[in-house]
């Protein structure tokens, strides 16, 4: 809680003080106190008081004191709160036989609902014009007829949204469980997910939310399908949604910062550096710019966003000296946020670190990274991002010389993809090179591992199933810098600049 919410509670419980007391607001006050909550310690503290013969009851009581306290204190920061706090007044109206001023009230709510798109509670709107109407005896044939098209209309918007999001949460728990697209089986499932959507729920998009579940849910796709330009396109058009009707998603911030900081990424890798570099400094500055309410979650998703997105940027471009400097304040945020990250993000910062340390020559600190993604609970059902550090800390070993690891290691790997159906083609390569590693003799049989596999990984580099490989290890980077000599984040910077002037 911050300062000025804690300085609300103790006013909202002092009307209500026991023997001159608020039992409470001392409990709350020791609890504040506390860098990590300690019962045991709070119990020693009240002992002789006679709320900690039932303690969990107290508890439980000052739980919902705080919350009570903080839906009052948060009242005027939501739209929704603000109208529904509206709509109990026109039921106190009503109730009072005020009905002339119940509708006035009435009135106002719905055209604030019907400006700022809530639709939910038009509903409530509806509601209550419905019982106005019973009330009347439908006297007015007009305004029951006006009725009857407002509720079809709005009940239009609410089923064309909620198909949206039924389809756009179908893609994404795939995308987050799976990966991206990397087969012509999940290819083809995921296009006849979208036709058949398309087929069955055709004509004009009737909201601004719904426009924004089209365009997440199409660039979501594209993402999945490697279609990197679509997805761009999908995204500026959403990001066109949101700054031509802002007020809509004043209560969504999360919504515009993963709009701008997905479209950095994806510019990124397009290689559109300068574009990332201006659409990152605009992510930095939404909060000013969209008038974002400070919270806990706000603070959260632009730790998480924007660190994700440093990291990125500066691998991808080989600045791996700038992507290190990062690293000590991702692990602060990791032991801060933590247990409030989901899994998939939290294994992902693993991986960025890990990867950022090897760019950076620092193969003990990387391997440790990977260890923290692989044994922990970071990349539950990310079978994807789990593949990719086995990769790396199968890169990691070749280069430490781990060879007496290196074979256990590779055993591991292809157990795993296995269970997860991972049979891609560059894994496939990537496995051949590390057995011939294992058996090279000499220097000269070395090299011509990796020349061989510098070869083989041709075809990889062309084929839009494995160019996923490539936003998390740069394959040809690492075989030309083994062949030719220099820094892997010396070779990752030369292709970077190439593929910069090519965009």
């Amino acid at each position: 809680m911050t300062r000025a919410e804690k300085r609300y509670f103790k006013l909202h419980v002092s009307r209500h003080k026991v023997a001159g007391q608020s039992v409470q607001k001392k409990l709350f006050d020791a609890m504040s106190s506390m860098e990590v909550y300690d019962e045991e310690a709070l119990l020693h503290k009240f002992k002789d008081r006679s709320f900690t013969n039932r303690f969990a009851i107290t508890k439980r009581r000052l739980y919902e004191s705080i919350l009570h306290s903080l839906t009052d204190y948060h009242a005027g920061r939501s739209v929704d709160a603000q109208l529904m706090r509206r709509m109990q007044e026109v039921d106190i109206l009503m109730d009072k036989a005020l009905y002339s001023d119940g509708l006035k009230l009435l009135r106002s709510i719905e055209k604030q609902a019907e400006r700022m798109e809530k639709h939910t509670m038009m509903l409530e709107v509806i509601q209550r014009k419905r019982r106005a109407l019973e009330r009347e005896k439908y006297a007015d044939r007009k305004a029951l007829m006006e009725l009857v098209q407002l509720s079809e209309d709005t009940l239009a918007r609410i089923a064309q949204i909620d198909a949206l999001w039924s389809l756009k949460s179908r893609v994404f728990a795939s995308l987050y469980r799976i990966g991206q697209v990397r087969g012509e089986g999940r290819r083809n499932e995921l296009r006849s997910l979208l036709d058949d959507h398309s087929d069955r729920h055709q004509g004009p998009l009737l909201s601004d939310r719904a426009r924004y579940l089209f365009h997440h849910l199409q660039s979501a796709a594209a993402f999945a399908l490697s279609e990197l330009e679509n997805c761009h396109e999908h995204l500026s058009a959403n990001l066109k949604v949101m700054e031509t009707a802002p007020s809509h998603f004043i209560g969504t911030p999360g919504e515009v910062l993963a709009v701008l900081s997905n479209l950095t990424y994806v510019s990124m890798r397009m290689g559109r550096h300068s574009e990332a570099r201006k659409l990152l400094a605009r992510f930095r500055g939404a909060p000013a710019e969209w008038g974002m309410p400070d919270s806990d979650d706000l603070e959260l998703k632009l730790f998480t966003m924007s660190y994700s997105l440093e990291l990125s940027i500066h691998s991808h471009q080989g600045a791996f000296d700038k992507a290190i400097a990062i690293v000590p304040a991702v692990d602060r945020g990791l032991q801060r946020y933590g247990d409030s990250m989901d899994p998939l993000r939290k294994g992902a910062f693993h991986y960025q670190c890990a990867y950022a340390c090897y760019g950076h020559g620092e193969l003990g600190e990387a391997l440790k990274w990977c260890h923290r993604l692989l044994n922990g609970t970071g990349a539950d059902g990310g079978a994807e991002l789990v593949g990719f550090g086995r990769v790396l800390e199968l890169v990691i070993r070749c280069d430490k010389g781990d060879h007496d690891l290196l074979g256990y290691t590779l055993r591991n790997a292809e157990r795993s993809f296995r269970i997860h159906h991972q049979d891609h083609h560059f894994e496939t390569i990537f496995f051949r090179l590390v057995k011939q590693l294992i058996r090279s003799k000499n220097a000269g049989q070395t090299r011509s591992a990796y020349e061989q596999f510098l070869l083989d990984l041709g075809p990889v580099e062309k084929n839009p199933f494995d160019s996923v490989v490539f936003e998390h290890f740069d394959p040809v980077a690492w075989a030309t810098c083994k062949i030719e000599g220099g820094t892997y984040a010396g070779s990752v910077r030369r292709r970077a600049e190439r593929s910069g002037k090519a965009a």
